[in-house]
Order: structure tokens, then sequence, then C-alpha cells
């Protein structure tokens, strides 16, 4: 598809309101087979309030995200919700019954999440099919599509399960401790198994060597200088606020409140692709997380 229209159905999937202003519109094509096209659209009067869209470059839904939900004390049975997202995943992906199969479903607050993914030797692949979010009164707030995933491989022998449980056995350890057994009161001294960090191959042909991997990690350290600046230390520095930033945001994230501080002014945007899109939030900025009872301060990510 041209840019034109993948445009045109990301609308069309978003059910994007006239007055949204669209805030990040992006093509990635360095690659025909694997290219894709990204956008945002934002509430111009509620900025919280926006929606989002990724396609492929065939015009296969990849992503879709809103927050913008009708107020309803509606409540429709699991059944339903379960069919009416099946119906939103197979009008934009012909085939989803035939090629996933259901995995389960989380209860996320307002919403229901719907879980399907390609099986294998009767096992779900990491990565594979996709999820939807869905409000008890029946809008598809999230979409996430995963596809078929890589391909994956079955050994033309397995490693004999007895094999694998004798390996666990020599390389486990045990650890004497106490613990505090169903609830109870008086602690009791157990051995607690320390099991070797790492999944053993199914493939007798990717067979780990019988040994401690972390032995492989241990490293000689070497000790910390003395500390001789008495000084004392400005937090603030050190997280590189100074006095010439001003703060442009503050949001309120419920234990903590998130501050945004920018030296200078916001450079112009270039355009509407994602690249433009943060420079633009993100060039000479630090944001910080103020704890409401403490006060003590952390970077956000």
């Amino acid at each position: 598809m041209v840019n034109k229209q993948l445009k045109k159905k990301a609308q069309e999937i978003g059910n994007v309101p006239p007055h949204y202003e669209l805030e990040i519109e992006d093509y990635n094509q360095k690659q025909k087979k694997k290219g894709q096209a990204y956008f945002i659209w934002k509430n111009p009067e509620d900025p919280e309030k926006h929606i989002t869209v990724e396609l492929r470059h065939d015009g296969a839904l990849l992503t879709f995200s809103t927050t913008v939900c009708s107020e309803t004390d509606k409540k429709l049975p699991d059944a339903e919700l379960k069919l009416m997202a099946l119906q939103f995943a197979a009008a934009n992906h012909p085939g989803t019954f035939m090629k996933f199969h259901f995995q389960g479903k989380e209860e996320r607050g307002k919403h229901i999440r719907f879980i399907y993914t390609k099986m294998e030797l009767g096992l779900p692949l990491p990565n594979s099919g996709f999820l939807i979010d869905i409000t008890r009164s029946g809008q598809i707030v999230h979409f996430l599509y995963y596809g078929e995933g890589h391909k994956a491989e079955v050994p033309n022998e397995f490693v004999a399960k007895e094999k694998v449980v004798s390996h666990y056995l020599n390389t486990m350890s045990l650890q004497l401790m106490y613990d505090v057994i169903d609830g109870e009161q008086v602690p009791r001294l157990v051995y607690e198994p320390i099991l070797p960090g790492y999944s053993y191959p199914a493939d007798v042909d990717e067979i780990v060597p019988d040994q401690h991997i972390a032995d492989e990690r241990i490293e000689n350290g070497a000790p910390l200088p003395p500390f001789q600046n008495m000084e004392e230390i400005n937090i603030y520095a050190m997280l590189g606020l100074t006095s010439d930033m001003q703060k442009v945001s503050e949001k309120d994230f419920g234990e903590e409140i998130g501050s945004t501080w920018r030296k200078g002014t916001a450079p112009e945007r270039k355009d509407l692709s994602i690249g433009s899109y943060f420079e633009t939030r993100n060039k000479n900025t630090i944001k910080i997380k103020t704890d409401k009872k403490t006060g003590k301060l952390g970077l956000t990510p």
C-alpha cells in the first residue's frame, strides 16, 4: 500500500474523531517486505486521550491502542466478549481461527485480556499469536499481533527425562537456612535447594556440559577506593538538574509526582516522524519522580 492508503486505513481502524490531531506519522520503508507505518492521533483538548495504530506495509494491523473509552455501566458476559475479540482479530487477520489457539484470559482492571498463541507439540510458542484487551461493555482498547513467529524446530531425538533429572541432581546444591513454614510463628531450620540458573535443551544434539554455569560468572572483584570527598553532595546536581533548567510539565503517578525539566527551549519538530517527536520531547531534558511522602528522588525510565 502507498502511504495515503495506509493512513486512511489506520483512521478507519482507529475510528479517529475528525477533531483529533495527528501527532506521529512515521513510515519505515527501508525493507519493503518488513516496512511499517505508525500513527498516533491525540485529542487537542485532552492530550491523555490518544489513538495508536501500527500497520504492516501491506496494511495488516500490527498494533491498535486507544484511551478513548465510552462510559457505560453495561457488562457483557465473558463468552460474548471473547467472540467480539475474535471477530475483531479475524476482520484484520483472516484465518485467525485456523492458526492460533486460545491460551487464556487475564483480568486487567476494567478490561479483560484474551490471549491466543500458535501451538507446536501441544505447547504454546513464545511471541506468536495475538492478544486483545476489551472493556466489559465490548470496546476493543488494545490489540497486539505477533503473527506466526519463528519456525519452531522439532528435535529428531529427545533427551530422556531421566538424564535431565540426573543432571540437575548432580549440579544442585543445598543451603541451610531458617524459614517460616505455612504461616507458623516459630521459624524452622530447612535446606533450601539452589538449582542451576539455566534450562536444559530437549534436543539431544544441544546438551549442555555437566558443570555449574555460575562458575563461569565468577570474577575477581577489586576493592573500592577510600571515600575522600567530604563535601556535601548535591543530589540535584548528581541528577544533572541545574539552576538554569525550568519545569515544563508535571504529572501525578499516585504515590509519586513526575516532573520534566528542560534547559533552554524545545527544538521545533522537523516532521511527524517518531524520531522528531522524541527529539522535541526529550532533548535537553531530565525527568524525575518525587515520592509524595518521603520526598526522595529517582530518575524516571
